[in-house]
C-alpha cells in the first residue's frame, strides 16, 4: 500500500494562512469595537455638553447641572459674591467682596463675561439667574450667603 504524507511545507503554509485570516478577522473586530467605543464616548461628551448649554425642559440630567444654561470661563479679575440683595424675599442683586452692589440683570451680564467667581447662568420660567457651580461644598452656595436689604 502506498502511504500519503502531507509534506511539512504544505501543512505549515495552510496553518500560516489560517492564522493570518484569524489575525485579520481579530484586527478588524478590534478596530470596529474601538470605533464604536470612540463614537459612544463622543456621543456621551456631546450629550453632556448639550445638557449644560441647552438643558431639556423635562429630561433627566444631574441635579446640580439641571438648570445651568451657561458656564462662563472665569477671568482673572472675577469678583466674589459675598451677600445677596433681597427685596420682598426675592433676590434683586448681589454684593461683592469689595463692597460694591450690583442689580441682578447687570450681575448676570457680568457673569456671562466671566466676571463673577464660581457661578453659572441658569434659567427658570424664562428668567435668568445666577447659580453656584457644583463644587461639593454647601458653604459656597449662594443660598447660604447672608442677605442684605436695601
Amino acid at each position: 500500500m502506498k502511504s500519503t504524507k502531507a509534506s511539512p511545507k504544505s501543512s505549515s503554509t495552510t496553518t500560516t494562512k489560517a492564522q493570518s485570516k484569524t489575525q485579520e478577522s481579530t484586527s478588524k473586530t478590534q478596530r470596529q469595537a474601538a470605533s464604536t467605543t470612540n463614537k459612544q464616548s463622543a456621543t456621551v461628551k456631546q450629550t453632556a455638553k448639550q445638557q449644560v448649554s441647552n438643558p431639556p425642559a423635562t429630561g433627566k440630567v444631574s441635579r446640580s447641572m439641571n438648570t445651568l444654561t451657561a458656564i462662563p470661563k472665569q477671568n482673572a479679575s472675577a469678583k466674589k459674591i459675598t451677600a445677596l440683595v433681597k427685596r420682598s424675599g426675592k433676590t434683586t442683586g448681589y454684593q461683592f467682596a469689595d463692597g460694591t452692589v450690583m442689580n441682578k440683570p447687570d450681575a448676570i451680564k457680568l457673569a456671562k463675561k466671566g466676571g463673577i467667581q464660581g457661578v453659572g447662568i441658569a434659567k427658570r420660567n424664562g428668567s435668568e439667574y445666577l447659580k453656584t457651580l457644583p463644587d461639593g461644598s454647601v458653604k459656597t452656595n449662594l443660598t447660604k450667603l447672608p442677605t442684605v436689604t436695601l
